[in-house]
């Protein structure tokens, strides 16, 4: 199964990116950053502007994903409860 499949947009294969919503657009922009299976894996606020369903979605791909041993995720988000599950460690940052 490709990426487009995995996130649910291979129907959007052929459409301009300036065409999507803005939860297409962060869909696409996701599997691509997939596409070359990184041993690091980037991710600043991935889930912004997605529905709960699409949250759900994007934090087991990226929990299946990082089971890998040799993967790293760096995540970057506001909201705790949009860590996936493989996350371990965290460095919270505070405004003084």
């Amino acid at each position: 199964m490709g990426w487009m499949e995995r996130f649910g947009i291979a129907g959007l294969a052929e459409k301009s990116f300036v065409k999507l919503s803005s939860g297409e657009q962060r869909l696409c922009l996701l599997a691509r950053a997939f596409v070359k299976n990184p041993d690091l894996l980037i991710l600043d606020e991935p889930m912004h502007g997605l529905d709960e369903s699409h949250r759900g979605m994007v934090r087991r791909i990226v929990d299946e994903y990082c089971s890998d041993p040799s993967v790293t995720l760096v995540m970057v988000t506001h909201y705790p409860e949009e860590l996936p599950s493989c996350v371990r460690k965290r460095l919270v940052l505070h405004r003084n």
